[in-house]
């Protein structure tokens, strides 16, 4: 099977990625049933023989070799997965507490939601140009910390608090967010050579939808 570029398709290395992502994330979401063990036990070999193939194939589909040659896109993928995981139940879990703890139609708690993304798209341009300029693990690493005092704030939320601390709240995750998407993909995408950008690109929107 050829592709664009004349090498041959990895179809093998392609079956056992997909099916090593499906066993270990549908072995933690049906945590704490006992089937999830043999999931994640299915999930963890699956990763270790998609490894081996990987290092042994002519054109893999995904060069797993660059993850310990290159630490700066190793860490920084790694901080993406870690960053969309700890902030991905935000919208979801505060939909609820909106519609059903604060009797708010889904409407109004749709308004208030888009708080953060609106932040997150009025600065985002403005941190890639701080990135430019500054060390993109620097700014990363401050939209981190940002998030890490929102998540804190979000912890002691309770049935009465004020609905001004929770729109504040997700303005300043919005500020973190901004700051930390832009730099990590643009520290991301320039740690690799060229012929590396289609699976840098890619290797982003993997790291975003496991987290």
């Amino acid at each position: 099977m050829g592709g664009f570029t004349g090498q041959d398709f990895d179809l093998a290395g392609s079956v056992l990625y997909g099916a090593m992502l499906f066993s270990c994330i549908f072995g933690l979401v049906s945590l704490p049933d006992p089937g999830a063990i043999s999931w994640l036990g299915v999930g963890i070999t699956g990763l270790i023989a998609f490894i081996w193939y990987e290092r042994r194939c002519a054109h893999p589909v995904l060069d797993v070799r660059i993850f310990w040659q290159n630490r700066t896109f190793t860490f920084s993928s790694i901080a993406a997965m870690i960053n969309y995981g700890a902030t991905y139940a935000v919208a979801f879990l505060l939909s609820l507490y909106l519609q059903y703890l604060r009797g708010l139609s889904a409407e109004s708690a749709g308004l208030i939601l888009v708080a953060q993304p609106l932040v997150q798209t009025l600065f985002s341009p403005v941190a890639g140009r701080l990135s430019d300029r500054i060390e993109s693990r620097v700014v990363a690493t401050a939209g981190m910390a940002i998030m890490t005092v929102g998540l804190t704030v979000f912890t002691f939320l309770a049935s009465h608090t004020s609905l001004v601390i929770i729109i504040g709240t997700l303005l300043w995750l919005g500020l973190g967010y901004a700051l930390f998407s832009s730099p990590n993909t643009n520290a991301i995408m320039s740690s690799v050579d060229r012929q590396h950008l289609g699976f840098a690109s890619g290797m982003v929107a993997t790291m975003r939808s496991i987290g």
